[in-house]
């Protein structure tokens, strides 16, 4: 028997031809670029449709999966090779682009307005287990130590959940994230306390401001005040400031009394406080909560004060009349239901328009229910007309061509209506490609048959001529049309001839005659506008207040107002010096100096 040891030769490892290796760099080099080019888009998508706006696209999702089997399929086809000190520069190397990208990436989905890198980095942080998906292909390690890790980086996940939360979309559909358990102030009690300075009556200088933008024409344009521009030498000086319900409706002011509606838990409020102090005078609450992961929570439409009632309506298309002084219901209607029409996407919009004994609103109902008056007495249908599908504008009382008119934008374009009757007296087709018209169409003062006519989503504006018939109708003629101005979800204004307006979220300046731009500047974002006197009053979407020149020879900022933070599309009001703007967490009332 032979004593001589045995040895065990090592296994020869079969030499890789030239074309293999060509195949297996080729391959690794379509893996990565597929994984990074791909992966985080896809995935911050999918995931950030899903866990914050509640929404899966299967798109995404098997788009993502396919990718995943594709870059699988690739490696393991064909396996890279390379020594370790190799693999550890190639995977640092590779987590700085992965996080680099991760974080514009989520910087794009996330709103500008709240650029935290902490938050960025969280979603960063949610899409590692991706890259190592690619990198564990090159690991010389253990499929179960691979797998751990893998485990370990899909645990990070969670953690935006417990640790962020979504405050919604801005107008560019951006989300807005912030910390879960930082103080949010989203809801008020029924019992909210008020800071206010002083609890007497306001000067003489507080006036009306009973309906949207302020007037039945609900054109933006406030005369009789003169604001003081330098608020560096001057400032506002802040009267109150309260935390607020949930939605989007602006203030009505009238006999010293501020009326919005809210949405407090599940029911929607309107609430009516005292101008002077932001004390709570009285809420008439009803059961109805309208909800919008996109568009925000509560009721959009500000109320109306005719006399001594306000009428309001709800994001469900409840028309409640209400007594200013009590809160007391008079009586109500469901628009909707009456008028044989579904609700919009983001709810019912538009303010009751008050046109002597009669209230108007616009359920957009088929069959002519596209337009409907209620009488104000006891809220009984006087009539109804229009076949047009909805949008989000509100019912406007204008003199066009010598005539009375009630002008409604809605989803395909602009309809004029006898207000006495309801009928159709001329329509012009304006409609974008997403069917959401949701700015006040604007009598030129200087020519009122002329009419602008703005729309976002690509749309633009145009400038039309009406011109009366025989039979009591009118025609409209285009004039002129540009994509200069594209008020997304705001309205614009004009002004001795010209148009100013938040284009896209910045301030443009179109000239009448032609459409043509004179300026374009002040990224403001889609808050609102008001015209006082010469002044642009803008709302920014940001929450600040900012007065701008209403000058067409250049875009001059008179001065800033941090007045509130956080998403603000509500329309400011402007009830003499007394100014009350507010969002869907508080509304605070400052008193403007006024030029002397």
């Amino acid at each position: 028997m032979s004593t001589t040891p045995h040895t065990i030769e090592p296994p020869a490892t079969r030499p890789v031809s030239r074309r293999e290796s060509l195949f297996r760099v080729a391959g690794f080099a379509f893996a990565t670029a597929v994984v990074f080019l791909t992966f985080p888009l896809a995935w911050l998508k999918a995931y950030t449709d899903w866990r914050f706006d509640g929404r899966v696209y299967q798109l995404d999702s098997l788009f993502l999966l396919l990718m995943m089997v594709l870059v699988s399929w690739s490696m393991w086809r064909w396996p890279l090779r390379i020594p370790r000190s190799t693999v550890a520069l190639v995977g640092l190397a590779g987590l700085a682009v992965w996080v680099a990208l991760s974080i514009i990436i989520s910087r794009r989905l996330t709103s500008l307005l709240l650029p935290d890198w902490r938050l960025l980095v969280l979603g960063a942080a949610t899409s590692l287990w991706l890259y190592w998906f690619w990198l564990a292909f090159l690991v010389p390690a253990s499929l179960r130590v691979r797998g751990l890790v893998l485990a370990l980086l899909i645990a990070l996940v969670p953690l935006n959940t417990w640790l962020v939360r979504s405050d919604g979309r801005d107008g560019d559909m951006r989300l807005m994230l912030s910390w879960r358990y930082a103080r949010s102030g989203r809801a008020a009690s029924a019992a909210a306390t008020t800071r206010s300075e002083g609890t007497t009556a306001p000067s003489m200088d507080s006036g009306e401001f009973a309906e949207f933008r302020g007037s039945p024409r609900r054109d933006g344009a406030l005369e009789g005040i003169r604001l003081e521009t330098d608020w560096a030498a001057r400032p506002p000086r802040e009267r109150w400031r309260i935390p607020v319900g949930l939605g989007w409706s602006g203030f009505a002011v009238s006999d010293g009394k501020a009326v919005t509606h809210e949405q407090r838990g599940e029911q929607e409020s309107v609430v009516c406080y005292d101008l002077a102090t932001g004390h709570e005078i009285w809420n008439r609450a009803h059961a109805a909560a309208f909800r919008s992961t996109i568009a925000g929570d509560g009721p959009r439409a500000t109320p109306t004060i005719a006399g001594d009632r306000v009428l309001t309506l709800g994001a469900t298309g409840m028309l409640h009349c209400l007594d200013l002084d009590t809160g007391h219901l008079l009586w109500s209607v469901q628009t909707l239901e009456d008028n044989g029409a579904e609700n919009l996407v983001h709810g019912a919009c538009g303010s009751p328009l008050v046109v002597g004994d009669l209230v108007i609103v616009s359920p957009g109902g088929p069959q002519e229910h596209s337009l409907a008056a209620y009488r104000l007495a006891d809220g009984s249908r006087a009539w109804h007309a229009g076949s047009d599908a909805g949008g989000y504008a509100s019912p406007q009382l204008s003199t066009v061509a010598g005539n009375e008119q009630v002008l409604i934008l809605n989803a395909p374009g602009v309809s004029a209506h006898d207000p006495a009757t309801g009928r159709v007296l001329w329509t012009h087709p304006w409609q974008n490609e997403q069917q959401v018209s949701v700015s006040q169409p604007l009598v030129v003062a200087s020519d009122p048959t002329r009419i602008l006519i703005s729309s976002g989503y690509g749309k633009g504006c145009t400038l039309v001529e009406i011109s009366p018939r025989d039979d009591g109708t009118c025609e409209s003629r285009e004039l002129w049309k540009s994509r200069n101005l594209k008020t997304k979800f705001t309205c614009a204004v004009v002004h001795d001839g010209f148009a100013y307006g938040l284009d896209d979220g910045i301030l443009n300046c179109v000239d009448l005659q032609d459409g043509s731009k004179r300026w374009k500047s002040g990224r403001y974002g889609h808050g609102q506008v008001l015209l006082v006197n010469d002044v642009l009053l803008v709302q920014t979407e940001s929450g600040e207040v900012v007065l701008v020149a209403a000058d067409p020879a250049e875009q001059r900022e008179l001065a800033t107002l941090p007045a509130l933070s956080g998403r603000t599309w509500n329309h400011p009001t402007l009830a003499g010096r007394l100014l009350i703007v507010r969002n869907d967490r508080e509304a605070v009332c400052y008193e403007l100096p006024l030029a002397e």
